[in-house]
């Protein structure tokens, strides 16, 4: 069930694996949960980095299903996913460990709050994966060079995702 979460070039990083596990699934209940947010936020939505082709279909679903109803509801939207077999993945989001972070995603919330929940968990996001990317080069770097400056780098870079 959690597989598909994720990806082989994270899989030995539990916190990095756990914390954009997380930016994924909120990101995703997020649109599932406020499908007219898709006005503001599509393209980002499209550069969502998926780790599973199940996550990537569902999106797909999603942004298919939204070009042809601009107004798309939350209610049709999870119908339709659920129909289409992506009840599963539906449950994963909307897990109680997953909405315990995302207080801004639920039905009575105003619209600008939501888009300002959205920019804040996709910042998070982003940070996190360009510091990872980071941590690959110190790494790689650290192999060929094995010098002190690329040594303290890669434990600085280790240090700041959290990774031991």
């Amino acid at each position: 069930q959690g597989h598909i979460w994720r990806t082989g070039a994270t899989a030995g990083v539990k916190t990095s694996l756990d914390t954009s596990s997380l930016h994924r699934r909120i990101l995703l209940a997020t649109i599932v949960n406020h499908p007219e947010l898709l006005h503001d936020v599509s393209e980002q939505f499209v550069q969502l980095d998926l780790p599973s082709q199940e996550l990537e279909d569902m999106r797909e679903e999603i942004l298919s299903l939204f070009s042809s109803r601009k107004n798309l509801d939350k209610g049709e939207l999870k119908t339709h996913l659920n129909t289409k077999g992506f009840s599963n993945v539906l449950d994963l989001l909307f897990d109680k460990r997953v909405l315990v972070h995302t207080a801004f995603i639920g039905e009575e919330t105003p619209v600008d709050e939501v888009k300002a929940g959205w920019d804040h968990v996709w910042s998070l996001h982003k940070g996190r994966r360009w510091i990872e990317q980071e941590l690959k080069q110190a790494s790689d770097d650290l192999k060929k060079s094995k010098s002190s400056d690329a040594w303290e780098r890669y434990q600085a870079l280790k240090k700041e995702t959290g990774v031991v």
